[in-house]
């Protein structure tokens, strides 16, 4: 009776969850179908069960899929970014897991699936890589110098504008501090100036100061 309750409660999470989690024969042939992969794919359990698993795969990606069956025949999982298609044809960026599914025995009977869509990832990522590279652009082609640092002084990064104005190559600036090459007179200045930002990193101070040239 606790077999049963067991199988029937993990039945359970399988069914609810939110991934799609289904499982096929060695050969392909899909045997189970949850929720998930209903709201993923848009095909329902009574269309698919039965059907080979390679309706999912586009054609330039069945190799992906031989290759985890391979791996899965050695009692090991793989997992992998691809892409698979939908019942209306839509290709969709997923993440799969394939892992062997034993028998009481322990052979390998077949595998399961776990697919999680991941295109509101990638484009995240896609953003943010666009963001990064027009950040970096204005940054090295800015005719002002500028450089990014810790609080405590350490540079990070320099363009190429505040290297000429100080003197320095970018290795050489990169060891050195902002205290550094600052003038003794201004020094105070730039600590105090640094405290106000640490009291409130919203804050934009400006100031007039020196540098010590190379």
């Amino acid at each position: 009776k606790r077999a049963e309750e067991s199988r029937a409660l993990l039945a359970s999470i399988v069914e609810c969850s939110d991934d799609a989690i289904v499982s096929a024969t060695l050969e392909g042939t899909l045997l189970s179908w949850n929720r998930g992969a209903e709201a993923l794919f848009g095909y329902t359990a009574a269309e698919i069960v039965g059907k080979d698993y390679s309706i999912l795969v586009p054609p330039d990606r069945l190799d992906q899929v031989r290759q985890a069956l391979a791996v899965v025949r050695t009692g090991a999982a793989s997992r992998y970014d691809t892409v698979r298609v939908r019942k209306d044809g839509l290709r969709i960026n997923v993440t799969v897991t394939v892992s062997p599914i034993r028998n009481s025995s322990g052979a390998i009977v077949g595998v399961a699936v776990i697919a999680r869509d991941i295109g509101a990832r990638l484009q995240a990522e896609g953003k943010l890589r666009d963001s990064e590279e027009r950040f970096r652009g204005a940054f090295e082609n800015a005719p002002l110098g500028m450089c990014l640092a810790v609080l405590g002084g350490r540079i990070l990064q320099v363009n190429p504008a505040i290297c000429r104005m100080l003197g320095y190559s970018e290795p050489d600036l990169l060891k050195r501090t902002l205290p550094e090459l600052t003038h003794p007179d201004d020094l105070k200045n730039t600590l105090d100036a640094i405290g106000r930002l640490r009291a409130d990193p919203s804050a934009c101070v400006d100031m007039e100061k020196r540098y010590i040239h190379r």
